[in-house]
């Protein structure tokens, strides 16, 4: 296997609405019902690499009409996981039987900018650093309500994020392993980000 080089690609993540990436592991007594993830030493909230990774993931396989019908990652075995675009780019999980070599795409944390977290501590929110969003569900036979509270990331925010692609030679020719390179950030624009369908561009 050959290490033929790297490609980097960095931009912004503008959220065109409110943002919700949970944190599930973060409940309090007294606290929201749906937290947002938040760095652990300041607590401003962040989009983590394993969100945006993923959601390229699941645009590729749309792309490849690689989607499974029970809804689950896609994966393959053997050697066609080596010509398959998903697998050779995101990697298969160690009890597959394929030698794909490593995985090609790394994706950083997206931390919020300078002037957004300036932005955050201007605005007048519920919420250190955020908002909160009361949703409600209706029961159809009782038409009793049922609240809750999610907290979200606001308008406007802004988030860098930095992609990292390793190519490699390993069993598919340099224009082929070239072709891999998956969905651009961009591409996410169309679509949305977190549970919520939550909007923003890059």
């Amino acid at each position: 296997m050959e290490l033929l080089g790297h490609v980097v690609l960095s931009g912004d993540v503008e959220c065109l609405t409110g943002l919700h990436i949970g944190d599930e592991g973060a409940l309090e007594i007294g606290g929201v019902n749906g937290p947002v993830v938040k760095t652990p030493t300041k607590g401003h909230p962040y989009i983590p690499g394993s969100s945006i990774k993923g959601k390229m993931r699941s645009l590729l396989e749309w792309d490849e009409g690689l989607v499974e019908s029970d809804g689950k990652p896609h994966t393959c075995e053997g050697d066609a996981a080596v010509e398959c675009p998903v697998c050779r780019v995101f990697g298969t999980p160690a009890e597959a039987d394929a030698e794909t070599g490593p995985t090609r795409l790394s994706v950083r944390d997206a931390f919020p900018r300078d002037e957004t977290i300036e932005q955050w501590n201007d605005q007048n929110t519920s919420l250190p650093y955020t908002e909160v969003k009361t949703e409600n569900t209706i029961n159809r036979i009782t038409a009793q309500a049922n609240l809750r509270d999610n907290e979200r990331v606001p308008k406007g925010s802004r988030f860098g994020y930095e992609l990292i692609y390793d190519y490699y030679m390993w069993r598919v020719n340099a224009k082929k392993e070239q072709r891999s390179l998956p969905p651009a950030p961009r591409q996410i624009r169309r679509e949305f980000l977190a549970s919520g369908r939550d909007r923003h561009q890059q």
